[in-house]
């Protein structure tokens, strides 16, 4: 028996498709998009997300790529509070983590995906429809369990920064000199407050996007 095939995975590195083609081409109109949170930018796909849009827009159909789904989880709290909002990471030529990696936002992956072909865009949204109930759904059913184990069995305040689900609750990284105190929790904290002070100041004429692009190039 071969290998079970990841059902994230949309195209795969060395396979020649018309939706492999679609794609690429896809990524390559972003740069030219009308909306500006469509198209790429510094701080919405990073320097090395960048710079892999870059290429492949140079050869949509040349471009050796692989497309994986993924999501970008927003739960803002009440029944209707939750958004699965799915994205498309894109690998060009190896996977070289992060320098051949562009992660595409929401609305960069809706807006390639609307603009595909009637029969490419039924392929593409059939592998999400498998993706969420044969992976996504399970992992986060896997986990809620995790969860569920330590609120019965477990010690809430167990200091373990990765066996406590509940609690952020640094352990030996921060004296252990092979571990980094990485604020891995604080990314979304510091980045809501900074976009609220610098994106809200969107419209015709001036474009926050570029202006926090050009503070990230400082």
């Amino acid at each position: 028996m071969g290998e079970k095939q990841d059902v994230s995975c949309l195209v795969e590195l060395g396979e020649g498709s018309q939706l492999k083609t679609e794609l690429n081409c896809g990524v390559a109109t972003l740069r030219l998009a009308q909306k500006s949170y469509h198209r790429p930018h510094l701080c919405l796909n990073g320097k090395e997300g960048l710079e892999v849009i870059q290429r492949i827009s140079e050869n949509p159909d040349g471009a050796d790529t692989e497309f994986c789904i993924d999501s970008l989880l927003v739960h803002s709290g009440g029944r209707d509070g939750f958004w699965l909002n799915v994205i498309l990471s894109v690998v060009l030529g190896e996977r070289v983590y992060p320098t051949n990696l562009a992660v595409l936002t929401p609305r960069q992956t809706s807006h390639i995906i609307v603009n595909l072909s009637q029969e490419s865009r039924a392929l593409v949204l059939e592998k999400v429809r498998t993706w969420y109930f044969e992976k996504f759904l399970k992992e986060m059913e896997i986990g809620i369990q995790i969860v569920t184990e330590q609120f019965t069995e477990g010690d809430l305040l167990h200091e373990d920064s990765h066996g406590n689900r509940i609690f952020d609750i640094h352990s030996r990284r921060e004296t252990d000199s092979t571990f980094s105190d990485f604020p891995y929790t604080e990314w979304e904290v510091v980045g809501a407050h900074v976009s609220m002070r610098l994106l809200n100041n969107f419209n015709e004429r001036v474009d926050s996007y570029d202006i926090v692009d050009s503070l990230l190039r400082r």
